[in-house]
């Protein structure tokens, strides 16, 4: 199982319902027809890394929020992607707990 099957998995566990999108710019091609209340997204994803899917959204005004997460935590990272805006910041292996308090954040701060 790779970890993007995973972490669909631990999101339905949690309760919640997912969209899986492998790379972000599947989602961004959807985005007009898909109604989300905040996106999780790797740093490390292929086309378009989770820093830049945050500064493209940011860019077009698009205000969901965004939880990154990452096997290669970075406090540089972290602190630019809370600096430009994320809610939240994960490193892997998380918790369904550390998931769900991330969820939990996100849709304090959904427009």
């Amino acid at each position: 199982m790779s970890v993007h099957e995973a972490v669909v998995g631990a999101v339905k566990l949690i309760g919640y319902q997912s969209y899986s999108f492998a790379p972000a710019t599947e989602f961004l091609a959807t985005m007009t027809t898909t109604k989300v209340d905040y996106i999780l997204a790797d740093v490390h994803m292929p086309v378009m890394n989770g820093l830049e899917l945050q500064r493209w959204l940011k860019r077009n005004h698009v205000s969901i929020p965004l939880i990154l997460a990452t096997s290669f935590p970075d406090d540089h990272i972290r602190l630019q992607s809370f600096a430009e805006g994320a809610v939240g910041f994960l490193i892997k292996p998380f918790s369904p707990d550390q998931l769900r308090e991330a969820f939990r954040a996100a849709l304090k701060v959904a427009p």
